[in-house]
Order: structure tokens, then C-alpha cells, then sequence
């Protein structure tokens, strides 16, 4: 079995690579630390949902751009 090294990417696979890893961390967020039932805690982690995405659709505008 080889190891996945970051460096022998290509920059897409990177970006999935990492959005990947994001998703996972935010599944295992969810586990330990539960949404619950308040509004509050629900937004809050909307919040941190919306910027994550934002933050990766930007990457990958500014990736395609660079093309």
C-alpha cells in the first residue's frame, strides 16, 4: 500500500483531498460536540458549516481564475 503524500498532488486533488478531511472533521465535530436542541447552538453550527464553505468555494474560484 503507498501513502498519499500531499506534495505528489495535483491542486485539484488537494482541494478535494482537504474538503474531504474538512468533511470528516466536521462529522466527528458533530459526534462530540452535539447540535442539541436550543436555536443558538443550532446556528452556531450553521455558522461554522457556511464559512467553511465559503472558504472553499473562494479557493476554488480563485483556483479556476488562475487557469
Amino acid at each position: 500500500m503507498q501513502l498519499l503524500k500531499l506534495s505528489d498532488m495535483k491542486h485539484a486533488e488537494k482541494e478535494a483531498f482537504l474538503t474531504w478531511w474538512l468533511l470528516w472533521l466536521n462529522a466527528i465535530w458533530l459526534v462530540l460536540f452535539p447540535v442539541g436542541d436550543t436555536k443558538q447552538e443550532l446556528l452556531r453550527h450553521c455558522n461554522v458549516c457556511l464559512v467553511i464553505k465559503q472558504h472553499w468555494k473562494s479557493r476554488l474560484r480563485q483556483w479556476h481564475s488562475s487557469l
